[in-house]
C-alpha cells in the first residue's frame, strides 16, 4: 500500500511521462521550425542555464535555441539514458550533436513541475571535454551573439 508522498509521486512521474517523451523528442529532431514547440511540454516559466546562458520563459529559451541552430550546420541532442533522481528531477544523458562529425558529451537535469511539465533545463558539459578540446570551440558553441 502506498503512502500519500509515494501516491504524490507515481502521479507526477506518470504526468510527467508524455511531457517527458515529448520534450526529448523536441531536442533530438531539433530545427528552426521546431523551435515553437517547446511550449507544449514545458511551463511558461521554463527556466534554461548552461555555461554561458541563464534564460526565463519560452520566448528566451527559444532564441537561444534559434541562436545555436544559427551558427551551427546542425544543433540537435542525442539521449541514451534518463533517470529519474526523485518524483521532479530527471537527468538525461547524451550528447549535443553540432555538426555532422562533432558532438559534446553533456548531462542535461530537468525539474519537473507539479502538471508534469518540464520546468527547468539545466545542462552539464562533461568535464573530460574540456581537457581534449580547446576553450574557443565551447566559447563558439555557447556563446550568444
Amino acid at each position: 500500500m502506498h503512502n500519500d508522498n509515494e501516491k504524490s509521486s507515481d502521479n507526477i512521474m506518470m504526468r510527467a511521462q508524455s511531457y517527458l517523451d515529448d520534450y526529448i523528442n523536441f531536442l533530438e529532431r531539433l530545427n528552426f521550425r521546431s523551435v515553437r514547440l517547446i511550449e507544449k511540454c514545458t511551463e511558461i516559466n521554463l527556466s534554461y542555464k548552461d555555461i554561458y546562458d541563464n534564460a526565463h520563459g519560452h520566448d528566451e529559451v527559444e532564441e537561444i535555441f534559434k541562436n545555436r541552430l544559427d551558427k551551427f550546420e546542425i544543433y540537435k541532442y542525442s539521449i541514451s539514458e534518463k533517470n529519474w533522481a526523485n518524483d521532479n528531477i530527471i537527468y538525461l544523458d547524451g550528447n549535443i550533436i553540432y555538426s555532422r562529425k562533432k558532438s559534446i558529451p553533456v548531462i542535461i537535469k530537468l525539474t519537473i513541475s507539479q502538471s508534469g511539465k518540464i520546468l527547468s533545463h539545466c545542462e552539464y558539459i562533461n568535464e573530460p571535454f574540456f581537457e581534449e578540446k580547446p576553450k574557443t570551440i565551447i566559447q563558439r558553441l555557447f556563446a550568444r551573439g
